[in-house]
């Protein structure tokens, strides 16, 4: 890895790192059970247009190795796995959740034609899926890219929504990349939650994401109410 690119590669790692302590810390002090116990792992609803990079669209060959650990999360508690066809990235959400599905055909149109001059000539995103990693209820892979162009991407995309009237998911920090791949709905064995985060990688694969979907979905991305309203190729 080039001089260049060492910085956004070292910031996910430490922000990996840090959120595996918090992890571990709410599982240690009962944190993460009371959450849970008290309705933590309800799922929030809505609908909204997005940008993500699904794994099944850009690299599916990785998905039987996430199916493997998919399936050793239950040792911790019951979770919910995520369907093989909705394991992504989120690039940007174009708009806010709202509460039907149902969005005027101007809008979609506007957005993806938005999403194609934004993204024309950017350069695929080079990433890698390594550790497990919990935060809140959600296990996730990390995803570390391997320069900031997932991070400039999501940057430039918000003025153009912000133009078609649209109020973007924007977000604060534009960086961390995270494949989610179940939500925990009951914490049975802390212990083996903690041993989870505190394996070794469980994946250690470059994927480099080409193709954007721009999606109506709901927060789950469930394939049988998935609308992909278009694909954009990078590069």
């Amino acid at each position: 890895m080039s001089a260049g690119t060492e910085p956004v590669a070292l910031r996910a790692r430490e922000r990996f790192d840090r959120l595996r302590g918090e992890a571990l810390a709410a599982l240690a002090d009962g944190t993460t059970a009371r959450r849970l116990a008290e309705g933590g792992a309800a799922v929030p609803g809505g609908w909204c247009v997005s940008t993500i990079a699904r794994l099944a669209v850009n690299d599916p060959d990785a998905l039987p190795a996430l199916a493997g650990l998919q399936a050793g999360l239950a040792a911790a508690g019951p979770a919910r796995p995520y369907p093989a066809g909705s394991l992504h990235v989120s690039l940007l959400g174009a708009t806010q959740r709202e509460a039907s599905a149902e969005f005027a055909t101007e809008r979609l149109d506007g957005v993806v034609e938005a999403v194609h001059k934004t993204a024309a000539g950017v350069a695929p995103a080079a990433v890698h899926l390594g550790r497990l990693n919990l935060l809140g209820n959600q296990w996730f892979v990390e995803v570390t890219p391997a320069d900031e162009t997932w991070s400039a991407l999501r940057r430039a995309l918000v003025a153009p929504f912000e133009a078609l009237g649209e109020q973007p998911i924007a977000y604060p920090d534009t960086e961390p990349m995270h494949l989610n791949v179940a939500r925990l709905e009951r914490l049975a064995d802390p212990d083996r939650a903690a041993a989870l985060l505190e394996a070794p990688p469980d994946l250690d694969r470059p994927v480099v994401l080409r193709a954007i979907e721009v999606v109506v979905t709901d927060f789950l991305v469930s394939p049988d109410t998935l609308r992909v309203l278009d694909t954009v190729r990078l590069g």
